[in-house]
């Protein structure tokens, strides 16, 4: 979604294209600006007293820049491997590494979701799925 605006830092930076420092640089660009515009979309909303800026907008940003580290290393540790045909154990251990570093990053996400109190309040005043809900066991307790 960002590949226009890294490749024109990249050619501004004088990186030649096709390099992998073109591509991280391209990948950290991209996960940074990711960060950078979900953290503002949370800044412009109404926020509890005691919320301070950075409680807001921090964890958004480290997020995104983990991802960009897991592939990182997701990266460097298959180029330690070396060219191998791929296999059922790799296949599985490549999605334990996705899983796991999405599941212990996403608390920074999370976290600040929670501090601003998203979704405890309805943001429309009314509601599309509400009446299938309470047809759900426990349904009329949750709404």
């Amino acid at each position: 979604m960002f590949s226009a605006y890294t490749t024109a830092i990249v050619d501004a930076l004088s990186i030649p294209r096709g390099t992998s420092m073109s591509s991280y640089t391209q990948l950290w660009l991209s996960f940074l600006i990711s960060g950078l515009g979900h953290a503002a979309s949370i800044v412009v909303l109404p926020s509890p007293d005691n919320i301070t800026f950075s409680e807001r907008s921090y964890g958004l940003v480290a997020f995104f820049l983990f991802q960009a580290a897991a592939i990182t290393i997701e990266d460097f540790v298959l180029w330690l491997r070396g060219p191998r045909s791929s296999s059922v154990f790799g296949s599985l251990l490549g999605y334990g590494w996705v899983a796991g570093t999405l599941w212990y990053s996403l608390p920074l996400a999370g976290d600040v979701y929670v501090r601003m109190r998203l979704g405890e309040k309805p943001l429309l005043p009314f509601t599309v799925i509400g009446p299938w809900v309470k047809m759900l066991p426990y349904g009329e307790e949750i709404m």
